[in-house]
């Protein structure tokens, strides 16, 4: 089993990214902070967060996961808070395919579903049968591309309606090969951005 603490990660970020200057102190205070919201249903959430629990446990994951924090018994509970919520929507479904993924665990009956909501024009709706919109669409396409099919059909139809979506003037055709590289290189937050 790989282990990793805090001060390697830290050490790590500030040899490979010598343009963000980090407080190693101030990162373990945040992270520690982050760890004291979790409550006992496994929800990293606090009273006065402006987003619901699902999101702010999903991120908290995902920020866990990118510093390379080890998975404890706390992210575990997380991660059953997560897959044991009712929101169906894509959104939500989208955030706990890309959990698991970090986890490396099975997510083919979450994306499955997922795919389900995909529209004839290419898009994802907030849940199946509705219509296309722009950040559900991403977020589906952060989760294909955290379960590794961001080369899909379903991934480039998505790819497809988004840049139909844009309201710019001189798009090019290499537009779409332009989203189908960001969604490979799992930056989909800066379609999120753009759109």
């Amino acid at each position: 089993m790989f282990t990793i603490s805090i001060t390697e990660v830290i050490d790590e970020l500030y040899t490979t990214k010598k343009n963000i200057i980090l407080d190693e102190i101030k990162v373990k205070k945040s992270i520690s902070w982050i760890k004291n919201q979790q409550n006992n249903n496994g929800a990293y959430t606090t009273v006065n967060d402006l987003v619901s629990p699902e999101q702010s446990t999903s991120e908290a994951l995902s920020t866990f996961h990118a510093l390379e924090l080890i998975f404890d018994k706390s992210q575990a509970k997380a991660l059953t808070f997560l897959n044991m919520s009712s929101d169906e929507n894509t959104e939500f479904i989208a955030r706990r395919i890309i959990a698991n993924a970090e986890q490396e665990n099975d997510n083919s009956s979450l994306v499955l579903q997922l795919k389900t909501y995909q529209n004839q024009n290419g898009g994802f709706g907030f849940i199946q049968g509705f219509d296309s919109f722009t950040l559900d669409t991403a977020w589906a396409l952060k989760a294909l591309a955290a379960d590794g099919q961001a080369r899909s059909s379903e991934a480039n139809r998505a790819i497809t309606w988004i840049v139909s979506q844009q309201h710019v003037v001189g798009v090019s055709r290499d537009t779409f090969y332009h989203y189908q590289q960001v969604v490979e290189q799992g930056d989909i937050d800066s379609l999120i951005a753009k759109s």
